[in-house]
């Protein structure tokens, strides 16, 4: 084996992780595209590629329960090795079986391994960031994985889609994230997290960032996963989708600084408004210039407005809860997100099953105009709980 012992001599602390985190979203997005590019073209129903898709969530939603045992009994690099060669396991199997059910077992499988890495790499940022310089260290962070995201879908473009070599690259991809991990076994922190389950308190503290996390799950995974239904219908080749899905992770990168300044200097509440109609607009709007050069300015404008879901709710849990809280209430908005990465491919795939690839758009739409509404259930559940609790009294 390769001695990676003095790797970590070299970039230390919160920007190795950050740093290691970019291959694995590399990975990630890679299998994802290839993934969603055979589905469509093996003819599998949309409804049916919707719940490949939320098999991944839906791991990362198990697996979420398990890390707090998990890192009480394990070096945090360790583990995330251990989870990354699952992964990639997984991703090389997945070459070799070729049918639905098997390719479902084995996404979930893989789910389990990147949903270690993910969430033990993101509690270990928690744990070490200075307390000054934690928004700047989680800004690097998100852009790492967005900048994954938008390379991903263009190595397939190397690989392509049949055989063995794109799940390979996957693999090979993703352990380096592994190895990079292995390379700070010794100074990895001695964390300990805490079961989510009673997640009643951070939701009623917390219903508008929460509700973005469900919402901001359900459209990013609905569209990874189902956009190739909607592309094939406007025209576009493979590689014309594999360039819409790296525009959409580019608008991530692009739009988050002037986001950021936007959320800072405005109420959370008109963000929220201004972004679920701007977003909801923007996707309307996209069957109408498919086959023009509109359509990638606008992609990449609505992903950003889209990835700002994620953002705003990010901002808005740093605002409620003490930096005590802080690490809890962030799993609870992670596992938020993982729900509605298995709501968003189930619903949208359901409508393109029924109404064809351009109810995409239009489904996605509907998500984001969600927001509001989800919100308002979520804080009248909030006001309910708080009556039952004076009641009581």
């Amino acid at each position: 084996m390769p001695n990676f012992k003095g790797v970590g001599q070299y970039i230390q602390g919160p920007m190795l992780i950050i740093l290691a985190v970019f291959p694995a979203s590399l990975a990630y997005a890679l299998l994802t595209a290839v993934m969603a590019l055979r589905l469509e073209r093996d003819g599998v129903s949309p409804w049916l590629i919707g719940v490949n898709t939320a098999v991944f969530p839906f791991a990362i939603l198990i697996t979420s329960q398990l890390i707090p045992w998990l890192i009480r009994r394990s070096n945090s690099a360790i583990l995330i090795l251990a989870g990354m060669a699952m992964a990639g396991a997984g991703s090389i199997l997945m070459g070799y079986y070729h049918s639905y059910t098997a390719w479902c077992l084995l996404r979930f499988g893989v789910g389990v391994g990147v949903a270690v890495l993910w969430l033990v790499a993101e509690a270990w940022l928690h744990a070490i960031v200075p307390e000054n310089n934690r928004g700047r260290y989680h800004a690097w962070y998100a852009i790492s994985l967005a900048v994954g995201f938008a390379l991903g879908p263009q190595i397939v473009n190397l690989s392509g889609i049949d055989g063995l070599a794109p799940f390979t690259l996957t693999a090979a991809i993703g352990m380096t994230a592994g190895f990079a991990f292995f390379s700070m076994r010794v100074t990895a922190p001695q964390m300990i997290l805490t079961s989510v389950w009673a997640i009643r308190p951070l939701l009623t503290k917390a219903p508008l960032a929460m509700g973005l996390a469900l919402v901001g799950g359900a459209i990013e995974t609905a569209l990874f996963g189902l956009v190739p239904l909607f592309t094939i219908d406007i025209g576009l080749t493979v590689a014309g989708t594999l360039a819409l899905i790296s525009a959409f992770a580019i608008g991530h990168i692009l739009l988050q600084p002037p986001l950021a300044i936007l959320i800072d200097h405005i109420s959370e509440k008109k963000v929220m408004i201004a972004l679920t109609l701007s977003a909801s607009l923007m996707a309307i709007l996209l069957p109408f210039f498919a086959g023009t050069v509109f359509l990638w300015p606008m992609v990449v404008i609505w992903g950003g407005l889209v990835y700002g879901f994620y953002n705003l709710g990010i901002t808005s849990l740093s605002h409620r809860f003490s930096p005590s809280e802080l690490i809890k209430a962030h799993s609870v908005f992670v596992m938020s997100y993982q729900v509605g990465g298995i709501l968003g491919p189930l619903a949208v795939g359901t409508t393109i099953t029924l109404w064809g690839g351009m109810a995409l758009p239009f489904s996605l739409a509907s998500l984001a105009l969600s927001v509001p509404c989800g919100i308002w259930i979520l804080m009248g559940l909030q006001r309910w709980f708080r009556a039952n609790q004076e009641h009581n009294k």
